[in-house]
């Protein structure tokens, strides 16, 4: 009686734990808490856990993974700043290179602006630069008397070609000085040094004219008849002959005016 009863109950519960299925075993772990009390819990747990969710090895690998890789990349917010900073550099550069020179020149006009108020144009400037401008027409005077009479004077072919060229080489050291005089107190220190030894240079090649034009000038022994070979306009030949001395006598004053000064600072010392 009791036996029959046994058997039932065991085909009641083999029939009922049909309807579950067990669970997989996983690799190397035991099938129930009963083959291994100490470590294993796979049977005793249950089924969502062993199929949908990760376990603490796996959740701690994959955890591991994003921290390695947010050290290497960047949050936007700092890229933006980099990159903002990194455009920023550029402009900021150009902007200190515009500033210098903006102060560079504000600092020249200044320091030109002292300059002129400092030594501001005086009566003897004014003064030198009206006999200047008498004198250029001297030179020019001498121009335009080689130009009319160009192939007036046979008796001598090269004088009128001579007078222009000794006309022009004394036009550019007066116009030279005339611009001295009156940017004299904007030129820096430099600037009026070189101008000097540009000015002494000019009035050389004017002498180098000079000398040659007296000796053909001297020379010739002209006639006014059109038909000899001799032959020299009267115009031409007078006016260069009589204005020459003048011309002489202008260029000693000048000569000595330039070299006294000099040589009495010289023996000054």
């Amino acid at each position: 009686m009791y036996m029959n009863a046994d058997i039932v109950n065991r085909e009641f519960i083999m029939k009922s734990f049909q309807q579950y299925p067990l669970p997989r075993e996983r690799p190397g772990a035991s099938t129930s808490s009963m083959d291994n009390p100490e470590t294993g819990t796979t049977s005793g747990q249950p089924n969502e856990e062993i199929h949908g969710c990760l376990t603490e090895e796996e959740a701690l690998n994959r955890a591991t993974k994003q921290v390695r890789i947010s050290r290497y990349r960047k949050p936007p917010s700092s890229i933006d700043t980099e990159t903002r900073i990194t455009s920023e550099q550029p402009n900021e550069e150009i902007q200190g290179c515009s500033t210098e020179a903006v102060a560079l020149n504000r600092t020249t006009e200044q320091v030109a602006t002292s300059r002129t108020q400092k030594n501001p144009p005086s009566s003897y400037s004014v003064i030198e630069v009206f006999l200047l401008t008498l004198v250029l027409a001297w030179p020019l005077t001498f121009l335009c008397l080689g130009i009319v009479y160009f192939d007036k004077c046979p008796a001598q072919d090269k004088l009128p070609l001579v007078t222009i060229m000794t006309a022009c080489a004394g036009t550019l050291p007066i116009i030279m000085r005339v611009i001295k005089v009156i940017w004299i107190d904007r030129l820096s220190d430099v600037i009026r040094h070189r101008c000097g030894h540009l000015l002494m240079i000019l009035e050389a090649i004017f002498l180098l004219f000079f000398c040659p034009y007296n000796a053909m000038l001297f020379s010739v022994n002209p006639s006014y008849d059109s038909s000899r070979d001799d032959y020299c306009n009267y115009y031409f030949y007078n006016l260069n002959f009589n204005a020459n001395f003048f011309s002489i006598v202008f260029l000693a004053f000048y000569i000595v005016a330039r070299l006294l000064p000099r040589v009495i600072r010289r023996f000054a010392r």
